[in-house]
C-alpha cells in the first residue's frame, strides 16, 4: 500500500525524546518502510525544517542532515530512508533553497 508521510511523522523522528519513546517512533517508522511504499513531497520536508526549529528549537543544520540521511544516504537505503527520492538531488538543502527563491524573493521563516 502507498502511504503519504506528513511532517509530524518526520519531526517526530527528527527532535529529541526520552528513549522509550524515541524507540516507539523509530519502530514504527522502520515497519512502516518495510510494509508500505512511502512518498512525501517537498513541502513537507519545508515544514519539518521549520516546525523543528521553531517549535522544538532544533538547529537548522542538524534537521537539514537529518532529511539529507533520510532522503538521499545510499548507507540507509531500504533501512530508515524513504524510497522514491531518486527523482531528487543528492542533497535535498538545494532544494529547500530553491523554494526560498521561488517565493519571490521572501525568505523562508527558517531560513532567516
Amino acid at each position: 500500500m502507498k502511504v503519504f508521510a506528513d511532517a509530524s511523522l518526520f519531526i517526530y523522528l527528527n527532535v529529541p525524546m526520552r528513549e522509550e519513546q524515541a524507540q516507539l517512533v523509530d519502530s514504527f517508522w522502520k515497519n512502516l518502510l518495510s510494509e508500505h511504499e512511502v512518498f512525501t513531497n517537498l513541502l513537507v520536508l519545508d515544514e519539518v525544517v521549520y516546525v523543528s526549529k521553531r517549535r522544538y528549537d532544533v538547529k537548522q543544520e542538524d534537521t537539514l542532515e537529518f532529511i539529507d540521511r533520510l532522503t538521499s544516504s545510499p548507507a540507509l537505503k531500504g533501512e530508515g530512508s524513504l524510497q522514491g527520492f531518486h527523482r531528487f538531488p543528492a542533497s535535498i538543502r538545494v532544494y529547500i533553497f530553491h523554494l526560498q527563491g521561488s517565493r519571490g524573493g521572501q525568505r523562508s521563516p527558517h531560513l532567516r
